[in-house]
């Protein structure tokens, strides 16, 4: 554990502890120094750090001592807990629906629950809710990089990770050694919204997990039902399939394996869009559910055939109270279970609306041949196998069919602990090369430690009822992948408000250029959003990668991991322009694979 100021106005006052755990460098004759990590989320990150950490590159970990830590806040470090277990809360939480409210008693109830959520967990957090925010966490960081004795900081972040970089970059910018950010948010929306929105409006995720989806069900049509088991042969049959199915999930929820009444909300959040490898075990579920629900369709009105001829989807129903709006868009957090997990409110249906509405997606470079980058001399770097991120925005409560779920952080859970020390100066560490594989202990991570960074750093509207005109908006432009994203944020309207959010400016110099990495269709951390972070950032170089999937750490590209291997051990970046090919292909065919 280490020792920092809750407030860092007042230094010299109470402090609170943050847990830091970490790996030596395997080859210590070559060491360059400690490269901390941040998987995501925002999350507890130890409980796997151990694990996430054989899935980082070879080379990362012979010349790096590897660092990973719990934000203030989560976790094992002092953490905010509203219930005294993680059963209590889920308890707490049964009045509210799951994924987001479908029509107004839904509504009602959804903000009934989280209201009183809200208001338990002011009570029992006292001034700690005023200092939980990235500002904060990123000067808990530079304490950390002292501590282990690095004269800069070098640092890998993925998701929310990229928003602790970018703070990192900005409040210390003369700190910054070599800084690889994967699956970027644009930091400008992020921190001062946009129209009034919800964060994840703000920063688009709606659209981009719209666009995403879009392309998933186009893919998934031209496929053969031996690739892709939802198929209906072409791309705007099994468009229409989805439709059909939306509708008979919300007057019929069926049952999934262990997941019970999996209705609307269920069809919308458990595809799992942030990983290309598991697209096919999405559709897979998605025929799951299909099967599941035609017995139950064909003794109703929503029957297949009079589905299919009315492809409109009907939206969660009577969400007509007017206000403004709302957003949510990342990866889910530690306790949401899909990439595209997001919670949102009710939304009436605009005529003729599809499964992914009218989206504008800005162009992004087409890769001619995807640059190979020059040979490193260093270790060999093989492509992390099946890594797996925390995607930036997760539904609260969200419990999606177990078929469906992804690994929810990529965090470093490393061997040993930090002790605590009085001086971040005086920080030792007991540190261990070959680590154990043996589970951290169970940490208390409920809902409240996400939404205490993400409203703490970012505005969100203050009044329930904008969250309705906020889903309505976003189903109106991105479908049913609109609606989580709107609710998501929805109980930080009655959250304490933080007094350290960070708001800019975002273009201070740094010492050493930053190498960002994006996904061209990444459905949480949209390339537009990348693109928007590169011109914030002083000294910023986009390494585009053509693909799907939530960060390129958890959709490999080789031709990536190349470059990003090269500017981590020696700061040379990938030249200008620059765009590699994923690895995966969606949907392969069985002489693909």
């Amino acid at each position: 554990m280490a020792q920092v100021p809750l407030d860092y106005r007042d230094p010299r006052g109470k402090t609170i502890s943050v847990a830091v755990e970490r790996h030596q460098a395997t080859d210590s004759a070559h060491r360059i120094g400690s490269l901390f990590v941040n998987g995501g989320g925002p999350s507890e990150q130890l409980s796997s750090f151990t694990v996430g950490y054989k899935q980082l590159p070879r080379a990362w970990r012979a010349r790096y001592d590897i660092v990973g830590f719990d934000l203030r806040g989560f976790g094992s470090s002092t953490a905010v807990k509203c219930f005294p277990t993680a059963e209590a809360e889920e308890e707490f939480l049964s009045g509210a629906p799951i994924g987001f409210p479908v029509g107004a008693k839904e509504t009602s109830a959804w903000i009934r629950t989280w209201a009183g959520f809200d208001e338990r967990c002011a009570k029992r957090n006292g001034g700690l809710l005023e200092h939980i925010s990235t500002a904060d966490a990123a000067r808990d960081m530079d304490l950390l990089r002292q501590a282990v004795g690095d004269p800069q900081l070098n640092y890998m972040g993925l998701s929310y990770g990229t928003v602790l970089g970018a703070t990192y970059a900005n409040l210390f910018p003369a700190e910054v050694g070599h800084m690889a950010l994967d699956g970027n948010l644009d930091a400008v929306a992020y921190s001062n919204g946009k129209d009034g929105l919800p964060t994840f409006l703000s920063v688009g995720n709606d659209q981009a997990s719209a666009a995403v989806f879009k392309d998933f069900l186009d893919l998934c049509g031209k496929a053969s039902t031996a690739a892709c088991a939802f198929s209906a042969g072409t791309p705007a049959a099994t468009h229409a399939k989805y439709i059909t199915l939306l509708r008979r999930l919300r007057q019929h929820p069926v049952t999934i394996g262990d997941t019970k009444n999996c209705g609307y909300a269920c069809g919308v959040l458990s595809i799992p869009l942030g990983s290309v490898s598991q697209w096919a075990m999405g559709a897979d579920l998605l025929q799951q559910m299909w099967v599941a629900s035609s017995g139950a369709a064909a003794g109703s009105a929503a029957s297949t055939s009079s589905a299919l001829s009315s492809p409109a989807v009907s939206a969660p129903a009577a969400a007509t109270t007017s206000s403004a709006i709302s957003s949510p868009a990342v990866s889910a957090p530690a306790a949401a279970t899909t990439s595209s997990a997001i919670s949102s409110p009710a939304v009436p249906t605009p005529a003729a609306a599809t499964t992914s509405s009218a989206i504008s997606s800005p162009a992004v470079p087409t890769p001619a041949a995807a640059t190979t980058p020059p040979a490193i001399s260093s270790p060999a770097v093989p492509t992390p196998a099946a890594a797996t991120t925390s995607s930036i925005v997760s539904s609260p409560t969200v419990s999606m069919p177990a078929a469906a779920t992804t690994s929810s952080a990529v965090p470093m859970s490393s061997v040993a602990s930090m002790p605590s020390a009085t001086s971040a100066a005086k920080l030792r560490a007991r540190t261990t090369r070959s680590g154990s594989d043996a589970p951290a202990s169970a940490v208390y991570t409920g809902h409240e430690q996400f939404l205490a960074m993400l409203c703490s750093d970012s505005p969100n509207p203050r009044d329930p009822s904008a969250y309705t005109t906020a889903s309505r908006l976003a189903y109106a432009t991105s479908g049913p992948m609109g609606l989580g994203p709107a609710w998501i944020t929805e109980p930080c309207a009655g959250w304490p408000q933080g007094k350290d959010r960070y708001t800019g400016p975002w273009d201070r110099r740094t010492a050493n250029p930053i190498l960002l990495l994006n996904n061209t269709k990444d459905p949480a951390t949209s390339y537009q959003g990348a693109v928007a972070l590169s011109r914030e950032l002083a000294r910023a170089r986009l390494l585009t990668v053509d693909g799907y999937g939530h960060t390129v750490f958890s959709n490999p590209s080789a031709c990536a991991m190349e470059y990003e291997t090269r500017y981590l051990l020696t700061g040379a970046l990938p030249p200008a322009g620059t765009v590699c090919k994923q690895d995966a292909t969606p949907f392969p065919e069985a002489s693909e694979k």
